[in-house]
């Protein structure tokens, strides 16, 4: 569809799915296309590797939560005799709360083990419980928000996906209280 909408109406020059889920296809489309609205495929491992978007957190200041790539099950002990259970295990280049688990004792870890897919990189993380919270802004030409919203999420999608639970969130009203959290 790009190729024909270039040869029917010339060079594209934005191209966004808004979907997570799309953003290696995006990439690449923009990629070949020389469209440089947006990531391109060499920018996909740091945004949609959890292993390695933990660096640009942290040189921003942000604390990560300690992990293990998922390689033997000995590696997973020696993680866990650090931080201790529990630990959340998930695909490293993953989307939402697909594939990932909460794991509470060997049992669980064993299990995990011995049925999750070889062929994908998961990653061990040392589980932290806290409330999701969420900023989305349209900005104008200059980088300024014209509209912002809050978006707090107090469960984790994680054990909303896995027990099939009920999903609670709440928008914030003021961009002024929004501003003051996240700084």
């Amino acid at each position: 569809a790009v190729a024909f909408f270039t040869f029917k109406y010339g060079r594209i020059d934005w191209l966004e799915s808004n979907n997570e889920y799309w953003l290696e296809k995006d990439a690449q489309l923009r990629t070949d296309f020389n469209i440089t609205s947006g990531f391109q495929v060499s920018d996909m491992e740091r945004i949609k590797h959890k292993s390695k978007m933990k660096a640009y957190y942290e040189a921003a200041g942000i604390p990560v939560a300690r992990y293990y790539m998922v390689e033997t099950l000995e590696g997973c002990r020696e993680f866990l005799a650090k931080v201790g259970y529990p630990v959340v295990v998930k695909p490293d280049n993953g989307v939402g709360a697909a594939a990932t688990y909460k794991l509470s004792n060997d049992e669980e870890l064993v299990n995990f083990f011995e049925s999750y897919p070889k062929d994908v990189p998961y990653i061990m993380e040392e589980f932290v419980h806290a409330e999701v919270n969420s900023y989305d802004a349209i900005i104008d030409g200059e980088g300024n928000p014209i509209f912002e919203t809050g978006n707090v999420t107090p469960d984790s999608i994680m054990d909303i996906v896995n027990n099939q639970d009920n999903s609670c969130y709440y928008i914030l009203k003021k961009s002024l209280y929004l501003r003051i959290i996240l700084t």
